[in-house]
């Protein structure tokens, strides 16, 4: 008979990769690169990262550190996979949500999830919006309620055939049945909390 107080770390190690393993798959997949892309663009073997994947070895922090940049996740994202479910997310943990960018600007939306991953029935985002920035072109269309808060900046919100200009301090709640997007005319970021829930009254 083995030892239980033994086989914890083994457990406690084989949990962490299995984790890991899992958001390498989830983000790889989420990018449409196949394993033997990501390995060519880690340079990490495929057999390594098809290992990880399925939650196997005992991947080093370097194997890990070009995995994470050629998915452009930072590596303490990447390893906080395993505690993703707690109540509290660390500023340095937050899970950077994929990026949307517009032709009329040569910066990125930055999104940050301020809430577990796994909660779906209400999400807090932290949204950084670069001058110049709309998404005019692609507006969205969905169900669901979300409310914002400008902590920084201005923002342009078009609701439907509403138009409004929201500076630092303003707020705003809308139904995103309706088709709307965001544009930042300013010449400073825009830093906007928002909350989303699927419901809608």
């Amino acid at each position: 008979m083995t030892d239980r107080a033994d086989d914890a770390p083994d457990d406690e190690l084989g949990n962490a990769v299995a984790a890991i393993g899992t958001s390498v798959r989830r983000e790889r997949k989420r990018r449409h690169l196949t394993v033997d892309a990501l390995a060519k663009r880690s340079e990490v073997s495929f057999g390594r990262i098809s290992e990880l994947e399925r939650g196997l070895g005992n991947p080093s922090l370097q194997t890990l550190q070009r995995i994470g940049r050629a998915l452009d996740i930072p590596m303490p994202q990447l390893l906080a996979e395993r505690v993703r479910d707690d109540m509290v997310i660390r500023s340095a943990d937050r899970y950077i949500m994929p990026e949307y960018d517009s032709p009329e600007s040569a910066s990125r939306v930055r999104r940050e999830l301020l809430t577990p991953r796994t909660q779906t029935s209400l999400q807090m985002i932290r949204t950084i919006v670069p001058p110049g920035f709309s998404n005019e072109h692609a507006p969205f269309r969905h169900i669901g309620t979300e409310s914002i808060l400008i902590q920084e900046g201005t923002l342009d919100v078009v609701h439907g055939q509403r138009h409004v200009t929201l500076r630092a301090g303003d707020a705003m709640s809308y139904g995103c049945s309706v088709t709307h997007y965001w544009s930042n005319p300013g010449s400073r970021r825009a830093v906007v909390i928002g909350s989303f829930s699927p419901f809608e009254d």
